[in-house]
């Protein structure tokens, strides 16, 4: 009832009241017919009642209304519209039913003055409406409206190209089993209740232009007779098409009252853009009241648009921050196929619990063997058990029916938890995956930290060409507390033998932050150092001896954090101890692997525990022969198959080959990214 008290008052003061959230005089002009009709209904059902005499007079004589008399008068019109179904449909009519239901007279209006009824099934769902509302959300529907009219009248831009976005209309609260309408398509304006991957471009110029709209839902939570598959035809006539579709809303007791309406757009059969809006059911009108204005949402308007071209990744999981500490809301956006999203819990607390599992964690592994292996398994299975139920079921569904293990995109502002590593119950089995127990082994999955910054490059990149090598390895001889890394030099020669040239880079700090800076130019950079992690971030990242010292430098997360190349986007692999680790500092995600990634780098390989020489040297190998064999793989799949080996009767019958290092390893970068290493004679 908050949209009806301010067109009351912004009636009579003749501006947009401040609950609007606008000083704009335009927005008056739009303002002002709604409010005038809206007082006639209101003033024809109440009279002279004192809290309508109240408000209308502090409105006419201060500009302003105190918070008691706009509660006094949305107690009087809750009660009125719960007790008379036709005052209810007059005031939900007019606050944006569509104009396809019929209309009914206003009360005391002129010929041609009409609100929109509701159409008597929607009763409930109208009252709620009423209930829930806020000014700011109805007015940037009038905005919307305005401008649709506008366009329609054949504002469309040079060429018949202009800019659209999803439209998803529904009201926030529902009822459980009473029917209410959506409308989907497109729209002029965008809706800050809707998240949605960014805007559309329509080119009408093209004469077989069909954008196919896609609705998608729990069949748990929502059922329907109409079609969910929709063809529009955006022409000059009718740029921003739209159709109804209706929806029977039910109640689960499994299912959390906070539902999901997801839009998929396609063009010539490619996806194009995705939308989503949060509806929740409630069991009856009354249960509206007192509840808060749905949030919008902070993700709203995640940028997936880069990653929507050519062989997108088939799934992107979304972590984000939620209100609350140390809880996040996960989301899932399928890019090819298919898939089905359910209802259910969204939300996971991940506190100290979960960065103590982590340290806890990089410490046993150093075991090896089985007692080692089994430690990781119970860790997955805890990680596991934080992941919502909704999103096991998507993976799960995602890899119904494969035969080649599906790529996935972790976006998250969660910084310390491997996913990679969740352990599923029942256990997880794939033709490509086989037996082995982590989720990582069973899709190729990469992930990229989603915080403040998200547009750094990389986010999008399928391809990198790599021509300019280079390889850091280091004596930590006469070091203290540093062990000399043997294996590192074979590495290196091993690198240089097959997959050559590569340059001999300087084993300093200052060499690196060349290499990262660009003053060094590689499009490939292999680190072979000591590498640690300190939680006080006082000595983290990579270690490097110092001539004539046994004291060694460091290169930290938060030194790299300041620094950017602009010269190349190097992919930078790091086999190094830990630096693939994660800390939160300021509410931002720190750690080397996000570090590097900020600098400008299109992706990094890193560990995110410490890691044996040999194994080290072992997945190294394993992996450069697979992104760079004749008939490559992408970075994510070669990681994927590393990790697909390390399994406990594999682990039983070969304990020194195989190690927790075959497990440590996450990829920063698109799960596509390739590799393309050009020979020798292909350079010049």
């Amino acid at each position: 009832m908050d949209v009806v008290v301010a067109l009351l008052i912004s009636a009579e003061t003749g501006r947009p009241y401040g609950e609007f959230g606008s000083e704009h005089p335009e927005d008056m002009d739009l303002l002002t017919a709604p409010a005038q009709r809206i007082t006639r209904i209101v003033t024809s059902k109440f009279g002279d009642a004192p809290a309508l005499r109240q408000l209308l007079q502090e409105a006419r004589t201060r500009g302003d209304v105190t918070a008691p008399s706009r509660a006094a008068m949305r107690a009087l019109l809750i009660t009125a519209a719960v007790a008379d179904a036709d005052f209810a449909g007059m005031l939900s009519g007019e606050l944006g039913a569509d104009a396809s239901v019929a209309s009914v007279p206003i009360p005391g209006g002129s010929r041609g003055d009409s609100a929109i009824a509701l159409s008597p099934f929607a009763t409930s769902s109208a009252l709620s409406e009423l209930m829930s509302l806020s000014p700011r959300q109805w007015l940037g529907r009038l905005r919307r409206k305005a401008a649709a009219q506008r366009n329609g009248s054949g504002d469309v831009g040079p060429g018949g190209a202009y800019t659209a976005y999803p439209r998803l209309d529904v009201v926030p609260f529902v009822v459980a089993d009473d029917p209410f309408d959506t409308r989907i398509g497109i729209a002029p304006t965008y809706d800050d209740g809707v998240a949605t991957t960014g805007s559309l471009r329509i080119d009408l110029s093209d004469s077989a232009l069909e954008l196919d709209v896609e609705l998608l839902f729990d069949p748990r939570s929502f059922t329907t007779d109409d079609a969910t598959t929709i063809t529009l035809f955006p022409s000059h006539r009718d740029p921003f098409p739209s159709v109804l579709v209706r929806l029977v809303p039910h109640s689960d007791p499994e299912l959390s009252p906070q539902r999901t309406l997801r839009l998929l757009f396609r063009r010539a059969g490619r996806i194009i853009g995705i939308a989503s809006r949060t509806v929740t059911v409630v069991g009856s009108p009354l249960e509206v009241i007192g509840l808060p204005h749905p949030q919008h949402p902070r993700h709203r308007m995640l940028d997936l648009a880069p990653l929507l071209g050519e062989l997108p990744p088939d799934l992107v999981i979304v972590i984000f921050r939620a209100d609350e500490p140390d809880t996040f809301v996960w989301d899932a956006y399928p890019l090819t196929g298919r898939i089905p999203i359910p209802d259910g819990r969204r939300r996971s607390r991940i506190g100290h619990d979960a960065r103590t599992l982590a340290a806890n964690t990089r410490t046993v592994v150093q075991s090896g063997g089985l007692p080692a292996y089994d430690h990781i398994v119970g860790t997955g299975a805890l990680i596991r058990a934080a992941i919502p139920t909704a999103i096991q079921e998507v993976v799960r569904n995602l890899l119904t029916g494969r035969q080649f293990a599906p790529t996935v995109l972790l976006l998250t502002e969660e910084v310390f938890v491997p996913w990679e590593l969740a352990v599923f119950d029942p256990p997880l089995d794939t033709r490509f995956g086989g037996d082995a127990r982590f989720l990582g082994a069973h899709v190729a999955i990469s992930r990229w930290p989603l915080g403040a910054e998200d547009s750094r490059p990389g986010f999008d990149r399928r391809e990198h060409v790599v021509v300019r090598q280079g390889v850091v390895t280091a004596d930590y001889a006469g070091v203290h507390s540093w062990p000399e890394l043997t294996e590192t030099v074979r590495e290196a020669q091993r690198f240089r033998e097959l997959h050559g040239p590569a340059e001999e880079i300087a084993a300093t700090r200052d060499s690196v932050i060349d290499c990262l800076e660009g003053r060094i130019p590689v499009d490939l950079l292999h680190i072979a150092l000591h590498g640690a992690y300190d939680a006080s971030l006082s000595e983290d990242g990579l270690v490097f001896p110092v001539p004539g010292s046994s004291e060694p430098a460091f290169l930290s997360a938060l030194a790299v954090l300041g620094m950017r190349n602009r010269s190349a986007t190097p992919f930078i692999y790091l086999n190094a101890c830990e630096v693939g680790a994660g800390d939160e500092i300021l509410g931002s995600s720190v750690g080397f692997a996000p570090a590097v990634l900020h600098t400008g780098a299109i992706g990094v390989v890193a560990p995110i525990w410490r890691v044996d020489d040999h194994a080290a040297a072992d997945v190294a190998a394993r992996f450069y022969d697979a992104v760079y064999h004749r008939h490559p793989v992408p970075v994510a799949e070669a990681i994927r198959r590393i990790r697909a080996r390390y399994t406990r009767a594999a682990v039983a019958a070969d304990p020194k080959s195989l190690s927790p290092t075959h497990v440590a390893y996450l990829a920063f970068c698109h799960p596509g990214l390739m590799l393309l290493h050009l020979p020798t004679s292909e350079r010049h």
